[in-house]
């Protein structure tokens, strides 16, 4: 019986000591405001489909950018405008990625490989696809960046 008063008495002061550690809520530390980017460089290759699609684009944080389209050979370069900019800022602030549950196995999908540098959070790179891209976190990006493609080879 004294072997067990002796454990417990043991596993008392573990606990007690544990909790002496434990820093209060008071104690915790919050977290920092991300500071605003300022510098990044966005690169997507949009490719696949039926017609066998391939475009490129790449924008840059001072709002230029390139897109474009293999198989029609052309290339626009431009300047976003104040609000497209704006609009690209804050996702690409928000981007993150998350490795979609479905994997890539559709035959006729489009294909998006996306790498963002930015000068905090290191290099985010990622491929999905059309049965995955809701799920990988980079589904407004991805569509924004749809946008301003068409929009730019449209002019």
């Amino acid at each position: 019986m004294s072997r067990f008063v002796l454990i417990g008495i043991m596993a008392s002061l573990l606990l007690a000591a544990c909790g002496a550690l434990a820093p209060s809520s008071a104690e915790t530390p919050q977290p920092t405001p991300t500071a605003p980017l300022k510098t990044w460089s966005l690169h997507m290759v949009h490719s696949g489909g039926i017609m066998g699609l391939m475009r490129l684009v790449d924008v840059t944080s001072d709002g230029q950018m390139t897109v474009t389209d293999q198989r029609t050979d052309k290339t626009v370069t431009l300047k976003l405008s104040k609000d497209e900019l704006t609009r690209l800022r804050t996702l690409v602030a928000q981007a993150s990625y998350a490795a979609p549950k479905i994997p890539m196995s559709c035959a006729d999908c489009f294909i998006f490989e996306v790498t963002l540098e930015r000068d905090s959070g290191g290099p985010l790179t990622a491929t999905v696809d059309d049965t995955n891209l809701a799920d990988s976190g980079l589904a407004a990006l991805i569509n924004y960046l749809r946008g301003l493609m068409d929009a730019a080879l449209q002019s």
